[in-house]
């Protein structure tokens, strides 16, 4: 088949479609061209009403999920469980006096003062 012979194929078509299109459904000569139309949006309607379909469906398996999660998240352990895990500050500083946390402080700068400090040319 040449391709005028395809151009002459679909125009012909046009033609008998556009001719069915404005003729009354009882038309003998129409039936096969007003049956494909009814069939081909009837596929389309059926193609549409199984998207949505899925979407919903998609839609409340998500939501389903969120709050599977939501429930998760919300348990609790025991409260014997909770100790062992929980984190628990270590306050134990010994007998320190800030008096004597203070001079070691001055005696550590005043060491890393004079380690850092360039040496002078004699």
């Amino acid at each position: 088949m040449t391709f005028d012979l395809f151009l002459e194929y679909l125009l012909q078509h046009f033609n008998y479609s556009r001719q069915c299109i404005n003729l009354p459904l009882t038309t003998t000569n129409c039936s096969m061209f007003w049956s494909v139309a009814f069939s081909i949006s009837a596929f389309v309607m059926f193609l549409v009403f199984v998207s949505l379909i899925r979407k919903v469906m998609l839609d409340r398996a998500e939501f389903k999920a969120y709050q599977n999660r939501m429930i998760q998240r919300a348990k609790v352990a025991e409260p014997d469980e909770m100790k062992k895990v929980q984190w628990q500050p270590d306050y134990d500083f010994g007998d320190i006096d800030g008096n004597d946390l203070a001079a070691k402080m001055r005696q550590e700068l005043n060491k890393s003062k004079v380690a850092d400090a360039p040496a002078i040319p004699s």
